[in-house]
């Protein structure tokens, strides 16, 4: 549907381990660089099993442009080695 908000979610499960400092800069700045890039929304949580992302945007075409940037790869890079 053209025109309509999209939501994507990420949700993981932690396996007992602790969200460090860094995982958080790291997951803050990625969703910084999704808002600059045409994100209208974010959520980043936890709860004691799972970490929950939530973004919003205006459209599908609006997120598949970031998520095919560099950008993206970079931010995604990061978050991945913390």
């Amino acid at each position: 549907m053209s025109g309509a908000r999209v939501v994507r979610m990420w949700i993981t499960n932690k396996n007992d381990k602790e969200i460090t400092a860094g995982m958080i800069e790291s997951m803050e700045d990625f969703l910084s660089v999704a808002i600059q890039n045409g994100c209208i929304g974010t959520t980043f949580a936890q709860d004691e099993e799972r970490i929950i992302v939530y973004t919003s945007w205006v459209d599908e075409l609006t997120l598949e442009q970031f998520r095919s940037s560099e950008d993206y790869k970079t931010k995604e890079g990061r978050i991945i080695q913390s």
